[in-house]
């Protein structure tokens, strides 16, 4: 893996812990996710070699992404024998679902921030009036 490839697969790791950490998605299943969005047109065995998990996890986990609609798969035609492996990627509504509910957990947290701000500052009787809560 070259030094751009490693950059890409830390940052899908990290889209991976947050998704998890937020609760939009159970990690593994993010990783599986993330490398996909990170990496597109991979092919389930890059992404198990990537991820160091098994291949039929990887199947079960895409199958389930591919019912939900979040990824797709195409195929790309050659002249070998046998059957031309699939290529996945994130589709718009993956893309969206992630989006809005990161979009949702910033608000959710933006609204948490600001209740414990004023029950700060009510048990502490600043006023109202006061330039923080501005």
């Amino acid at each position: 893996m070259n030094e751009r490839q490693e950059i890409r697969k830390q940052q899908a790791m990290e889209y991976a812990r947050a998704m998890e950490h937020l609760g939009i998605m159970k990690y593994k299943y993010a990783r599986i996710f993330s490398c996909i969005h990170f990496f597109p047109g991979s092919k389930q065995t890059e992404v198990a070699e990537l991820l160091d998990l098994k291949q039929p996890i990887i199947s079960y986990h895409i199958q389930k992404m591919i019912k939900n609609g979040l990824i797709k798969s195409y195929v790309i035609k050659h002249d070998r024998i046998g059957q031309p492996p699939k290529h996945y990627v994130v589709t718009d509504k993956g893309r969206s679902f992630v989006f809005n509910m990161f979009d949702q957990a910033m608000r959710e947290f933006s609204r948490h921030q600001d209740l414990i701000k004023h029950e700060c500052m009510r048990k502490h009787a600043i006023p109202e009036e006061h330039e923080c809560y501005h």
